[in-house]
């Protein structure tokens, strides 16, 4: 079982492994798992093709390796003897039939690794799906933060001392007695007030036949 000899064979090592096993003679053991041989010779066997695996022995054709599940978004190494070693690529998480693209607000940068998908960092946000680098991750608009993970620039609010809509740019705010000069505050002047803390660019004047100290 396992070889077969020429007529008129005079040794033993003229007993070649058949399709599925190798070696010659005494040595003819079958093809391991990941492996095919299609021929009678002692040849050795050949590994599965990259991205796909068999996890039987002693196969006989390229055709009896089985396709990884996901064959665009996972690959295996040639060789391969199980589902498990289809592992996602870059932009992908899980292996064999549980590849999975990165979510919204997440990023997987390796390829061939089933390891999970990194989240973006705080003060980041990233609206599309599969990505495959931190680079991809968008900065809030200055000013303001958004939690790690995050999937939307909603979900970056200003800090605090600044005010605006979620995802928009933020605005200086100033204190009683102080107007908004761009991203700085001033005092307001001489016969001016404001109260309250706002992003107002201008105090008030003081009432008729009043003053104030700057």
């Amino acid at each position: 079982t396992g070889s077969n000899s020429a007529a008129a064979s005079d040794a033993e090592n003229d007993c070649k492994a058949i399709a599925g096993y190798t070696g010659e003679g005494s040595g003819v053991a079958k093809c391991v798992a990941g492996k095919y041989k299609a021929l009678t010779t002692a040849a050795a066997c050949t590994d599965c093709d990259a991205g796909t695996y068999k996890a039987d022995e002693a196969q006989d054709a390229a055709a009896d390796c089985d396709a990884c599940p996901d064959t665009t978004n996972s690959v295996s190494a040639a060789g391969s003897d199980a589902i498990s070693d289809c592992l996602a690529k870059a932009g992908y998480t899980g292996s064999g039939a549980s590849v999975a693209e990165c979510e919204k607000g997440k990023f997987k940068a390796t390829a061939a690794d089933a390891a999970a998908c990194t989240n973006c960092d705080a003060g980041k946000f990233k609206a599309a799906v599969a990505q495959t680098s931190a680079a991809a991750c968008e900065a809030c608009p200055v000013n303001s933060v958004s939690p790690a993970a995050s999937d939307a620039n909603t979900d970056c609010s200003c800090n605090s001392g600044w005010s605006g809509p979620n995802g928009d740019a933020c605005v200086k705010e100033c204190g009683t007695g102080q107007k908004r000069n761009g991203a700085v505050c001033e005092n307001c002047g001489a016969g001016t007030y404001k109260t309250g803390t706002d992003t107002a660019t201008s105090c008030s004047d003081c009432p008729d036949n009043s003053d104030s100290p700057a």
